[in-house]
């Protein structure tokens, strides 16, 4: 398997779980403090893309207790730097394949990860990912990215293809409006939500 021209063991493994991290986060909608809790006990397939089946009452706080992980719109699947099947597929071949957290703790140790799949990774360990790996990106304000900024990407990407207001609504789990808006605005800080001021936290 090649990612970026590279096969898959010369690539950084921090760099392939962030950025399957951010597609799923993307696809599903979901903040990084609940793609941690994924299990592989979770994982199913629907047609040809997985998908993720949770009905655990430690999870009923998610907008909804199936996720099909697939590129929407489809076209994205052309498109290997926004496929979050392509990127789950990369990650888990990297990860292995032992029952446990989709993103378990692990260690980096001259190049190679080990991880421990009985124990989910902080939501931490992807905020300081995000931070570190982005800054060089030219990414304004690298280091206010946080544990919304895969759930709030995936909205406003969604919302630039043209996807509705509503389905984003329900597909995100939002019923109210406000708070629904603080995920398609430009940052969440109301008093800088609608200006052109540096924006404040994403």
């Amino acid at each position: 398997m090649y990612v970026a021209g590279r096969s898959l063991g010369e690539c950084d493994p921090e760099d392939i779980m962030l950025h399957a991290a951010e597609l799923m986060g993307m696809s599903l909608r979901l903040r990084f403090n609940e793609l941690t809790r994924l299990h592989t006990d979770h994982l199913g397939r629907s047609e040809r893309f997985p998908k993720f089946s949770i009905d655990e009452p430690t999870m009923a706080n998610l907008a909804q207790s199936s996720y099909d992980l697939m590129p929407r719109p489809t076209t994205l699947r052309l498109d290997p730097r926004l496929n979050p099947v392509l990127a789950f597929a990369c990650w888990m071949r990297l990860r292995g394949g032992a029952s446990g957290f989709i993103f378990p703790a692990f260690k980096v140790t001259s190049g190679k990860m080990q991880v421990y799949p009985t124990q989910p990774a902080g939501t931490s360990v992807f905020t300081a990912l995000l931070r570190r790996l982005h800054g060089p990106c030219g990414v304004l304000d690298a280091g206010e990215l946080a544990t919304h900024t895969a759930k709030r990407s995936g909205c406003q990407l969604y919302k630039a293809l043209g996807q509705a207001d509503v389905w984003l609504m329900i597909e995100g789990g939002w019923t109210n409006p406000s708070s629904f808006m603080r995920y398609t605005a430009l940052c969440n800080r109301k008093e800088q939500r609608f200006s052109y001021h540096r924006p404040g936290s994403w």
